[in-house]
């Protein structure tokens, strides 16, 4: 026999009754209630499929930051992304399907979207740790220059002049104090 306690979790947590009362006999169930078509619902199922793309997309560019996603190659996001909108038109049709909303079906799709969100959660994370590793493999040795802002008038007049003036000279444009 089930304790008290943990029947009233799985009352809770899978929404049907640990209890030999019929679906008929608990409140708020229609006995007069007519199915929907197969054709309708799969056009239910294929506009929340679509829907849940543009969401889980949107949500995760917010969430993770749309920098960390540009980093990421398309065919992970376009797996982890699909993957968690199917499972989720996956609930839905299995909450649907049965008298009871809440069935081993739809609670084990709850789990696997909650893993393929840890997944997402994972691959940003990863791409955080290494936005910057590319940067580090080019070359950066450059030159440096500055320039005084005085000496930037002179050595227009020491250009125009064509030789050195005023302690400047000049070689290829820059002027370099003499």
């Amino acid at each position: 026999m089930v304790s008290r306690p943990v029947s009233i979790f799985l009352r809770v947590l899978t929404g049907f009754f640990i209890s030999s009362a019929s679906p008929a006999s608990r409140s708020g169930y229609n006995r007069n209630r007519k199915p929907v078509p197969n054709h309708i619902l799969r056009l239910v199922y294929i506009g929340e499929f679509l829907i849940a793309i543009m969401a889980i997309l949107s949500l995760w560019s917010q969430v993770g930051g749309q920098s960390h996603l540009d980093l990421m190659p398309w065919y992970l996001k376009m797996v982890l992304t699909c993957g968690l909108a199917l499972i989720t038109v996956m609930g839905t049709a299995a909450a649907v399907s049965h008298s009871d909303g809440w069935n081993a079906k739809t609670i084990a799709f709850v789990i696997l979207g909650l893993l393929i969100a840890c997944a997402m959660a994972v691959a940003t994370y990863y791409y955080h740790l290494h936005e910057n590793d590319e940067d580090d493999e080019q070359d950066t040795k450059g030159v440096a220059g500055t320039l005084h802002p005085a000496l930037c008038n002179a050595g227009a007049r020491a250009c125009a002049g064509g030789g050195t003036q005023a302690g400047l000279e000049t070689r290829a444009g820059w002027e370099i104090p003499v």
